[in-house]
């Protein structure tokens, strides 16, 4: 209420009042009244205590507004806040005032609602438990309140997301007819979790084919060696034709090149073994309790499955290179050490093979692809280049 209804409404009939009383002294045949004096004392103080009243309102009126204003800043802050905060007590039922986060948390307005139906909404047994917790919470006294909360999940799944709990006392009395208040807060961490998911996962695995990398088989084959994992052997893979394929078509039929690779090895090898992209066109596998035959036969699963899967755009083919330690063994290095130089033996030997299909694939029934073949060739002669020419 403003200043003017104040004054002209609410105190309106006692102002009239005072002014009838007041005319009423001045009339000349109450002048000789005894009681005169009396009725000018009293209209005096009634002044007064009007004016008083009036002043008192309007400081009450003005403390109101503040407080309300209060109330709608700090409500606006809440609501701003990216958080959720809400209070219940002991009959676990939501108070009036919550922030909006709370109303996007629990898709609903969370007022007067039970918390053990906003926490657990699909499942009685899990309502239950969170009815148990919150009754060990408010039953607690001293250094076991501090206990208590702690045993409240410190993140939460409500729905699709992620949600960090946290709850305090507000108010928490042991005078007789005082409820204890306890307010949760609520923050939405679902984006924070996804994005720490995603560096865990690209600190162990190589983003274009999803094959672990390095760093997590250096990791993992010690863990394998450790463990006694052994006979353990490992395959160097160095897939060909990658460099021509970026040349000619571009990189990003380099990666697909790569990635047809990856589904090769991956599903060539076991659930148990371990498949990674070491860099570049070079891939390692590690395979735990696998002796020299049997990775043998895995590499010629390899080989098999790249001269079976469609040109990406040609042919997928590698050169493998092997190595199996046992008891003796001590750290990755060495068997990759012997695995690599296998390979590049392998590679040297059946390179004139490789250079022949790789040049096969590109003389086929495709004259458009021939004749970029030849231009390539003809940019990467001697006499273009002043180096050796090579596919």
């Amino acid at each position: 209420m403003n200043k003017t209804s104040s004054d002209g409404q609410l105190f309106q009939e006692e102002q009239q009042a005072l002014l009838t009383a007041q005319s009423i002294a001045t009339e000349d045949r109450y002048q000789a009244n005894e009681l005169l004096p009396a009725m000018l004392r009293l209209t005096e103080q009634y002044d007064k205590l009007l004016r008083l009243t009036r002043k008192i309102f309007r400081i009450s009126d003005n403390q109101g507004k503040v407080l309300h204003q209060h109330q709608t800043e700090m409500q606006t802050l809440l609501d701003n806040a990216n958080q959720g905060f809400l209070t219940f007590g002991p009959d676990l039922r939501v108070g009036r005032q919550f922030s909006a986060e709370c109303s996007r948390i629990f898709q609903r307005n969370p007022a007067g609602v039970s918390i053990l139906e906003l926490m657990a909404p699909n499942g009685d047994e899990a309502r239950e438990l969170w009815r148990q917790r919150f009754a060990d919470v408010f039953a607690a006294t001293g250094e076991q309140t501090g206990t208590a909360l702690k045993s409240i999940p410190s993140v939460v799944k409500i729905g699709a997301l992620d949600i960090r709990v946290e709850c305090k006392f507000i108010f928490h009395s042991i005078q007789v007819g005082e409820q204890p208040l306890l307010m949760m807060m609520l923050t939405d961490i679902t984006e924070i979790l996804k994005a720490e998911q995603e560096i865990r996962y690209l600190s162990f695995h190589d983003k274009l084919t999803g094959l672990f990398n390095r760093p997590y088989v250096e990791k993992a084959a010690q863990e394998l060696i450790n463990q006694a994992r052994l006979p353990l052997s490992v395959i160097v893979a160095d897939m060909n034709g990658l460099k021509i394929t970026n040349d000619m078509f571009g990189h990003e039929q380099g990666d697909c090149l790569l990635a047809a690779m990856a589904e090769v090895l991956v599903a060539s090898c076991r659930r148990s073994d371990i498949v990674a992209r070491w860099g570049g066109d070079e891939f390692l596998v590690v395979l735990p309790d696998t002796d020299a035959e049997q990775c043998g036969q895995i590499c010629d699963r390899i080989l098999a499955a790249c001269a079976a899967a469609p040109k990406t755009p040609i042919q997928l083919s590698a050169a493998l290179g092997s190595a199996t330690g046992g008891s003796e063994l001590r750290g990755l290095s060495d068997l990759f050490s012997q695995a690599e130089d296998r390979m590049y033996q392998n590679k040297l030997e059946r390179s004139s093979v490789v250079r022949s299909k790789l040049v096969a694939d590109f003389l086929g029934d495709d004259p458009q692809l021939t004749e970029r073949f030849f231009a390539y060739l003809a940019q990467r002669s001697p006499q273009a280049t002043g180096k050796d020419s090579g596919v």
